[in-house]
């Protein structure tokens, strides 16, 4: 019986959902990052307290509020899950358009139907598309609006408004991508003004939203100060000297997915294996990438062309800011899986689709086996198995001294521990936002410390080692051993070392706040003061 051919539409919703299948069932359970910090944002505002800054993110304005929408539409339904698991739930569906949405825009360019489906798979198993695909991060969503820009841009004749459309949709999505006005205006060069019109409107457009979010998210704040949250004082310290090496290694680590490099849960020889796999992968893959490039310029490919601008106007960003940082170059890769597949179909006979089915086998292998899979299991997430722990030891209404010294720990324990956790780098960084000496700091942790019903710390303060660390903070060395003496260990639980992810043990102490001669403490809190020390 003869059956129609499937539509590029038809093609790219199966491969869409198929790949939101695999980012859902993979999502990570190797969390600490920047999206635990979000994750506290959205359930605050879920819990019915008004949004804050990092709810409105000036970065990613889109962000945040879909997550909101999303987990509360499923826990409306009766799906209970965590903020931080509607945040995967979003990148997965980001990510998944890409990979669907670049085979309709590659068949309607004229690629061959097996061209732009293994383009699309290579894609969706990159370590670029599948690792931010599977977390709490905006990069996925940052991916797609580079994909619906291309779209936009390379038809015969586009449009004003769409144009200006896809510049306020990427800029939402990543203030990064304002970047993409300069090719939008290259775009446009045999009708100018039309080009300056999308330009502006795209970004005027995106103003609006990032305003509003602006005064909804720091209300009372000064303009100044609300400018702030654009561009902080502390941005500095993400700005270098143009690094061309770095560069090249954030784009290269699209490629293979080394998470097995950070979390050692493999023995020798795997890990060289995967190394091997991946990186004849990513060559195969770069060899085409480049090839395609040289093919659209010679061809006055329009597709290829703006493919090639779009990468280039992200590059002078990848040189000096946060420089060798991976998620800062996942933008790019709905751009270099365009070129994959123009290289592909320029090479003759069947050598180019060979080439690229190689490629997708090795990386999809060895991300899935050497990555993903293992990076989803609780058991290899360090910091889920850290806040288990606390959570086993201590009462909900206990309060944690931290140093804050460990990012992934002090990104991450607050939201999943559900303990109220003093972080000391955190309280080292607002005071300096209000100009007080760092110092001032430790005010905050000892008021928490006075009033807690129960009251531990995390790691061992008391190491001379912990006191450099904290000296390089800025806060004075002899306020912090006056404050450390106070602490007085009572009980320690200990958490030792297991397997490659628990690599050295985590402390738990449980101590005592000494009163400095003439303090006044309430009867309640003295009577707290525990029976034994050690």
């Amino acid at each position: 019986m003869w059956r129609r051919p499937a539509t590029p539409a038809q093609e790219g919703a199966v491969l869409g959902v198929a790949a939101f299948a695999v980012f859902l069932l993979t999502r990570t359970r190797d969390v600490g990052g920047d999206g635990t910090v979000f994750a506290v944002a959205v359930e605050r505002v879920l819990e019915g307290h008004r949004p804050s800054w990092q709810f409105f993110h000036p970065h990613h304005v889109l962000y945040n509020p879909l997550v909101a929408v999303t987990t509360a539409l499923l826990r409306f339904a009766g799906i209970r899950i965590l903020a931080l698991d509607g945040g995967a739930l979003v990148s997965a569906l980001a990510g998944a358009a890409v990979a669907g949405g670049l085979v309709v825009v590659l068949r309607r360019h004229g690629a061959g139907e097996i061209t732009a489906l293994l383009a699309a798979v290579a894609a969706a198993v990159s370590a670029g598309l599948w690792g931010f695909s599977t977390r709490m991060e905006v990069y996925a969503l940052e991916a797609l609006a580079a994909l619906v820009w291309l779209a936009v841009v390379s038809s015969p004749r586009p449009k004003t408004a769409t144009a200006a459309g896809s510049i306020s949709f990427a800029v939402l999505a990543h203030i990064a991508a304002s970047l993409l006005v300069i090719p939008t205006l290259v775009r446009f060069w045999r009708r100018p003004r039309r080009g300056v019109l999308a330009a502006g409107l795209g970004l005027a457009g995106a103003g609006v939203v990032l305003a509003a979010a602006l005064v909804a998210g720091s209300p009372g704040m000064a303009l100044p100060q609300r400018l702030g949250r654009i561009v902080p004082a502390s941005g500095g310290s993400y700005l270098g000297g143009p690094s061309v090496r770095g560069a090249a290694h954030a784009v290269a680590a699209l490629g293979a997915w080394r998470w097995y490099d950070a979390v050692a849960v493999f023995r020798p020889p795997w890990p060289r294996v995967f190394d091997g796999a991946g990186t004849v992968g990513a060559l195969i893959l770069l060899g085409l990438i480049v090839f395609g490039a040289a093919t659209s310029v010679r061809r006055r490919s329009r597709l290829g062309i703006m493919a090639v601008l779009g990468f280039a106007a992200f590059v002078p960003l990848w040189l000096v800011w946060d420089v060798g940082n991976v998620e800062h170059t996942v933008v790019a890769v709905p751009f270099l899986a365009v070129l994959a597949a123009l290289g592909a179909e320029g090479l003759p006979v069947r050598g180019g689709k060979l080439a690229l089915g190689a490629a997708v086998v090795l990386l999809g292998v060895t991300n899935a086996v050497g990555s993903a899979i293992p990076q989803s299991r609780p058991e290899n997430g360090r910091v889920w198995i850290e806040a288990s722990f606390i959570r086993s030891h201590t009462d909900p209404g206990a309060i944690l001294l931290t140093t804050g010294l460990d990012s992934r720990e002090r990104l991450g324990l607050p939201y999943l521990s559900g303990r109220r956790i003093m972080d000391l780098t955190l309280l080292a960084r607002a005071a300096r936002r209000q100009s007080l000496p760092p110092t001032a700091a430790l005010g905050p942790w000892l008021r928490a410390a006075r009033e807690a019903p129960q009251l531990w710390v995390i790691g061992n303060l008391w190491e001379p080692g912990v006191a450099t660390a904290i000296a390089k903070l800025g806060i004075d060395p002899a306020a912090w051993n006056a404050v450390v003496h106070r602490l007085v260990p009572v009980r320690r639980e200990r958490l030792e070392p297991a397997g490659g992810v628990i690599t050295g043990p985590f402390l738990l102490t449980r101590v005592w706040l000494a009163p400095v001669p003439g303090e006044r403490r309430s009867p309640a809190r003295l009577a707290a003061k525990p029976e034994t020390a050690y």
